[in-house]
């Protein structure tokens, strides 16, 4: 069970991890270490700022990646609604991650959640 909710927080991490890098990277290279990427009038960016945008892109393509091979091995979704969820976090990543996380990693498998939902079909019957 603990190792269950460990693996949840991990992809929680994983998935949250383009908007902690946005919220903390981003100010302190702008404002922390007195820090500002530079571009000269061919408008590239200085070595700094370009490792900073490359390492950043490819993070989260990394997550993007990992978060599609996990839609496919989900078990119970229809293959429908697989597809649309591909399509909403490859146009949407950086939004749909987290909530994908919620929906389908978090709150599967929780038993408050699962009793929850058995008792109100089963009081609807």
């Amino acid at each position: 069970m603990q190792t269950d909710r460990r693996k949840k927080l991990l992809w929680g991490i994983l998935g949250f991890s383009p908007w902690l890098l946005f919220f903390t990277i981003v100010p302190l290279l702008l404002f922390g270490f007195h820090y500002v990427p530079k571009m000269d009038r061919t408008c590239k960016l200085d070595t700094i700022g370009l490792i900073y945008v490359i390492g950043f892109n490819l993070e989260v393509f990394f997550v993007l990646i990992c978060y599609l091979f996990y839609i496919g091995k989900l078990e119970g979704v229809r293959s429908g609604k697989k597809w649309q969820w591909r399509a909403f976090l490859i146009f949407g990543h950086v939004f749909a991650i987290p909530i994908f996380w919620y929906l389908y990693i978090w709150k599967q498998g929780n038993s408050r959640s699962n009793d929850k939902v058995q008792r109100m079909a089963e009081s609807r019957r």
